[in-house]
């Protein structure tokens, strides 16, 4: 029983430090370092998500970056000349014009320092188009068609979805306009997962372009879009942004999940807006019992889910904001999960996870059954050769 004890109240910390953990790293801030070329300010704007504007000359401080849970390096960095130009007039007369500031040569190598510890310490990024070259110097990941990247010219494409950009999305494919000639076209990407690709015309011909890459390094993830936006209505940007900034969210269910040695299926990250009714994903099931897990912060929140034919398989309202949902499920495949909200939920990130498996009995997984069995079956056989090697002396009196 004492060993019951201690090791519930371990592993109860253990959860507790976890959920502290990820809390703190919530109300972290986020950072973006300002772009000429992509305003998504804008869209951070718009989703109520609060920033703090960090100047690219700060990016060579060893702890600039340490404060933040995510940071976005869109399109257009560093020190751009006519934000540096010196004005000397009077009255209608310009006497001189000068440029300013940019004698003190800025130390790249501390800043691709500073961008490796903060991704792989956890932290989340966001590159966009001509930001490219900070994360190639910082990760070596990219590869271009002739060593030269900017080959895209303007238009709009089809572009194929993968996942999870393709659940998000509830559509295989969707079209992506790039306003301007020479944008990043990029032939493969070292380690990451391409959830966004298509056939686009180039001064070589039609070349398949990587348009949206979702990196791991190290704790720390990153996307790299050759696309960017800053329409309101943009879902590919709306998924990017929640992606991004609000991560560590899928962390509140991870103890539980473990807990109960379930497969994660697939997870999301969104937030009902003013006049939007629900909010509607594809989410991934096996056949049989899988668990729906939902958090956000505050409201309340009903889901329905609905096969891919639109035929309902429960509907539930919660009645909170933090729960899981057993659900049966008939088939292996795509389900479609809707999410409505009630009460104070407007502009709240929430973060669902699908996981498979029974939660029967906590942390038993068929391994650990197998090395329980051997375990009894090794100590069975060396008590059988302790007896045997060491009989029962036989007592008593001898009759005559």
């Amino acid at each position: 029983m004492i060993r019951k004890w201690i090791f519930t109240t371990v592993l109860s910390s253990a959860c507790a430090l976890t959920l502290v953990s990820e809390n703190s790293a919530a109300e972290k801030p986020v950072g973006l370092v300002k772009g000429r070329f992509d305003h998504i300010e804008i869209l951070l704007n718009h989703y109520k998500i609060p920033f703090e504007i960090i100047p690219f000359t700060d990016l060579e401080k060893k702890d600039c970056l340490k404060k933040y849970t995510a940071v976005f390096f869109p399109c257009g960095l560093g020190r751009s000349p006519e934000s540096h130009i010196d004005v000397s007039a009077s009255g209608y007369f310009v006497h001189s014009v000068s440029m300013k500031d940019l004698q003190k040569k800025i130390e790249m190598e501390k800043i691709y320092e500073n961008i490796r510890d903060f991704i792989g310490a956890g932290g989340s990024a966001y590159f966009s188009d001509f930001s490219y070259d900070i994360l190639q110097q910082t990760f070596h990941c990219f590869n271009f068609y002739f060593n030269f990247p900017n080959l895209g010219l303007s238009g709009r494409y089809p572009a194929k979805l993968n996942n999870p950009l393709r659940l998000f999305l509830n559509r295989e494919k969707t079209d992506v306009f790039m306003p301007h000639e020479g944008w990043v076209l990029i032939q493969s990407v070292e380690g990451a997962d391409i959830i966004a690709e298509g056939e686009v015309e180039t001064p070589r011909g039609i070349l398949n372009a990587r348009i949206i890459s979702l990196l791991t390094r190290g704790s720390g993830e990153i996307i790299y879009s050759s696309y960017h936006s800053s329409e309101h209505a943009d879902e590919i940007m709306r998924y990017m942004i929640f992606r991004i900034t609000r991560k560590g969210m899928f962390a509140y269910h991870t103890p539980t999940i473990n807990k109960w040695n379930q497969i994660i299926t697939s997870e999301l990250l969104d937030a009902i807006l003013p006049g939007e009714n629900a909010r509607s994903h594809t989410v991934l099931l096996e056949k049989g019992k899988n668990t729906i897990y939902f958090y956000a912060k505050k409201g309340i929140f009903q889901v329905d889910l609905y096969t891919k034919d639109m035929k309902l398989v429960l509907s539930k309202d919660t009645g909170s904001n933090n729960f899981s949902i057993d659900v049966n499920a008939p088939h292996s495949g795509e389900y479609i999960i809707s999410l409505y909200g009630s009460g104070d939920y407007s502009y709240t990130p929430f973060a669902v996870i699908t996981a498979a498996g029974w939660r029967l009995i906590p942390y038993v997984t068929a391994v650990r059954v197998i090395f329980a069995f051997i375990a009894v079956f090794i100590v069975s056989v060396i008590i059988t050769a302790y007896r045997l090697s060491h009989p029962k002396e036989i007592g008593g009196r001898i009759r005559r």
